[in-house]
């Protein structure tokens, strides 16, 4: 028997390998298996198919190991995998790589182990060679980490191949598992106490010892020995109730009386079903909800479009609710992993422990237990297990397991950040999860105030269902907007620093009253770039072709598309001047200042910098919340629907910059993000918005003012369809790279030529994008506009037969090619 195995690499085909007797009776598609790949590369593979058919051109190699009882992917999921890979144009290996937690990708690490029996003289043995053997002797084993600390070198292939030509040591391959179960110690009596009898002897011999004998006791009561469900005694929870250290039960583990022992426990928690706990729902809420459920009798596809602080949330709510009661699974995806902060504690007060997180923050064992564990699956000896049913994540959240999907709710749908970038598979994990729910029968409410001009279009056209909430929550006006024009300003000597007089006075009074303050800059860092006064000299990256970032807290200059860093220079490097200056503000600028011009003011900074740990973004939303922090400041993070009640003011810094990015959605977006941003204010009483701007006569501000979505579609869709692009076609993006710009220039366009060979329709290109060469490598781009028709599958084939040519051209085999299908910018 053979299996056609998926290996995470991106190379379009399966791999054959021969199933050992062994396996024959336990192996299916979907079980995880460990194959050698290579000469000598042990990796995890998804199995997709079993035959008996060998391969002609090659003999293939033994599965090694099979390491669990029960397939790790679904039928189902093989359905999505197959789908993405298709559409988005990338291998199944590369689908697979995205979709299963690291935690679950075993991968093989060399060891090394002393030969039994051999006893050499110390003489024939070097420093290097003695410690390492006197390591192994205590040890077994030492993987080439660990043969490095030993040695104090880096390079430790020379000392093995030494040793190894001595015969001092064997060479292995070991299979590492990243994921560990999480353990706790646990206490019982031992068996010879256990009787009654013997208990109340125990009693007895510790009654002169109060502490000793407290702790029994502690330990009888939460074990409840002498009721009908025993329970567990953590050692934690028996110390954390009898306010005793753990010298008292180590006392008790000597004399024979107690003994500690290991459990696995879960990381996700209880699975316990919970009492749902929902909210009344307001006559429009109540009325969009009928509707809602209405459309889900004949389409698949709604889009609920209700301004900032509609009370959308509160109806996704009542919608779970109506899954739940029919056994049925939920995913909520969200753009954003800060956002998950707020609304887990939301949902989990309605759900309880029915709610769960998964994102790719979550620690990596916590995402292998939420895979294995997920309810309904078959786990470890055909049990099903229950568990958490609404699951609650950012993109990576489409590749869990569901058995019985009900209901995807993309909130926000609009937000770029539902698309992939890179690595492949690029996807859009909005539009992936309207297909995850084809595939279960499941329904879907896309939710935004902001909606995606291609999903408004869908919703005009009739695809999708369409409902509306046009009033706020309770009533709440809409917050006031006006604009303050910059050059205005700064003629009239107005500005203080990046801020208007309007808005100072509007911080003021807000703090005064207790309010709270969100101010969006949509550029991280203290400074875009700085400058030599005298001759202009500029420091750019040396792997890119862009101005390094002055980020004041570290004192470093930083390159935000490949992640090279230096010191801030003394002295200009062109001619030696030592005026340096900073240009533009960045949101670290912006916390600097306010704190200046507030110095009692609680500041926080919320953007990519001050979010890098874990639950670090959890701590400002949780911390803003409850008052702790009076002006937050942030990038486009704090756009994103966050919902906080007392936020009365909010300022945005410099609208310009955002309406002025070479892309046909840039006024799209910037329409979407000025009114997100904007709805951060007055949720619960009229709030105001302070708009600073160079141009506030521009067509998107004026929408922005009058909050007026439909203006600016209409424009939208009539430029659009003027010039074909979507919702009227579909768009590719085949992006080139080259260290050698001559390879890349003759590639691009011999590329170009094919393309024009295969397919008719429009091919745009080559082009230099904006930033011309990252990380090293030179760029260029073309773009192809796809008819969006049932040929949508065969074009994208004939696309691939072009790139499959040009990449079989010797002097072109070194050029890397990505192809990114609906790009959310050209």
């Amino acid at each position: 028997m053979f299996a056609d195995v998926i290996i995470p690499v991106p190379i379009a085909r399966y791999y054959t390998y021969s199933i050992p007797p062994e396996f024959e009776k336990i192996i299916a598609p979907g079980y995880r298996v460990i194959v050698e790949f290579g000469k000598s590369k042990l990796l995890t593979g998804i199995v997709r198919r079993i035959h008996d058919k060998a391969p002609e051109e090659y003999i293939p190699k033994p599965i090694e190991h099979l390491p669990d009882t029960f397939p790790a992917v679904t039928p189902e999921q093989f359905e999505f995998w197959d789908w993405l890979s298709s559409y988005y144009m990338c291998s199944a290996g590369e689908v697979m790589a995205a979709a299963l937690p690291s935690g679950m990708r075993l991968s093989s690490e060399t060891v090394i182990r002393s030969i039994p029996g051999i006893d050499p003289p110390v003489s024939q043995l070097n420093e290097k060679e003695i410690k390492i053997l006197t390591i192994l002797d205590k040890r077994k084993k030492l993987n080439l980490a660990e043969v490095s600390k030993v040695i104090e070198r880096k390079t430790v292939y020379p000392v093995i191949r030494g040793m190894i030509e001595k015969e001092l040591i064997t060479l292995d391959r070991e299979v590492k598992q990243k994921y560990s179960p999480k353990k706790e110690v646990f206490i019982r009596l031992t068996k010879e106490v256990e009787e009654e009898k013997k208990l109340e002897s125990v009693f007895s011999q510790l009654s002169r010892t109060k502490k000793q004998l407290k702790a029994l006791m502690t330990y009888i009561n939460i074990s409840k020995r002498y009721s009908e469900n025993p329970a567990a005694v953590a050692k934690k929870n028996l110390l954390a109730t009898s306010g005793l250290s753990s010298s008292i039960t180590g006392r008790l583990v000597k004399k024979g009386i107690f003994e500690y022992y290991e459990k696995e426990i879960s990381r996700i928690g209880s699975s316990s079903a919970p009492d749902i706990i929902l909210k009344q729902l307001s006559p429009e809420q109540e009325r969009a909800i009928k509707e809602i459920r209405d459309y889900f009798l004949t389409k698949d596809v709604v889009l609920l479009h209700g301004v900032t602080s509609s009370g959308k949330t509160e109806i996704y709510f009542h919608l779970i609710a109506d899954v739940l009661k029919e056994g049925k699974q939920v995913l909520y995806l969200l753009p954003e992993i800060a956002l998950t902060a707020q609304i887990i504690n939301r949902l989990k007060d309605a759900f309880g422990n029915y709610a769960g997180v998964y994102h790719s923050r979550s620690g990596e064992n916590e995402r292998v237990e939420i895979w294995h564990n997920f309810p309904g699956r078959e786990g470890e000896n055909g049990k099903k297990t229950p568990g958490i049913r609404i699951i609650l994540g950012a993109r990576s959240a489409i590749f869990l397991p569901f058995t019985n999907l009900g209901l995807v709710i993309a909130d926000e749908e609009h937000d770029p950040s539902f698309k992939q970038d890179n690595p492949a598979p690029r996807y859009n994990a909005r539009d992936a999860a309207i297909y995850l729910a084809r595939i279960h029968g499941a329904k879907t409410v896309l939710g935004s105030a902001t909606p995606a001009v291609e999903t408004f279009f869908n919703a005009e056209k009739g695809k999708y269902g369409f409902v509306k909430l046009e009033n706020r929550y309770g009533n709440v006006t809409m917050p006031h907007i006006e604009t303050v024009n910059l050059a205005d300003e700064m003629k009239k000597g107005k500005m203080r620093s990046h801020f208007s007089l309007r808005l100072i006075e509007l911080i003021t009074t807000s703090l005064k009253e207790k309010e709270q303050v969100i101010l969006f800059q949509n550029r991280r860092g203290f400074s875009p770039l700085i400058q030599c006064a005298r001759c202009g000299w500029i420091p750019h990256c040396r792997h890119c072709d862009v101005s390094l970032v002055y980020h004041k807290k570290t004192n470093r200059l930083m390159c935000h598309y490949c992640g090279h860093s230096g010191t801030v220079p003394h002295q200009c490097s062109a001619c030696g001047d030592p005026m340096l200056q900073t240009k533009g503000f960045g949101t670290e600028k912006v916390e600097e200042e306010l704190k200046i011009f507030f110095p009692d003011a609680r500041v926080a900074r919320m953007d990519i910098d001050s979010t890098r740990g874990k639950n670090s973004h959890a701590k400002i939303i949780s911390g803003f919340e409850k008052g702790d922090i009076d002006i937050l400041a942030g990038t486009q993070m704090v756009s994103k629907g966050l919902d906080f009640d007392r936020v009365a003011v909010v300022g945005i810094l410099h609208a310009d910059n955002i309406l002025g990015f070479p892309d046909f959605r840039a006024h799209e977006r910037g329409f979407q993000m000025l009114s997100q941003v904007s709805g951060r204010a007055g949720r619960k009483k009229k709030g105001s918005v302070v708009l600073q701007t160079f141009n506030p006569s521009h067509p998107v501000i004026l929408q922005v003012l009058a909050n007026d979505y439909s203006a600016m579609y209409s424009r939208e869709i009539t430029e659009r369809k003027k010039f074909n692009y979507p919702p009227f076609c579909r768009l590719l993006r085949i992006t080139l790279k080259n260290k050698s710009i001559e390879t890349l220039g003759s590639g691009s366009s011999r590329l170009v030529a094919l393309l024009k060979n295969e397919i008719t329709f429009d091919v745009y290109g080559p082009v230099t994008p904006f930033v011309e060469r990252i990380a090293g490598y030179y760029i260029r781009t073309i773009l192809v506009k796809l008819p969006g028709n049932n040929q949508l599958a065969k074009n994208k084939s004939k696309i691939k037969s072009a790139i499959g040519k040009f990449s079989s051209d010797t002097p072109f085999r070194s050029i890397r090619i990505m192809a990114d299908v609906d790009p959310v910018a050209i």
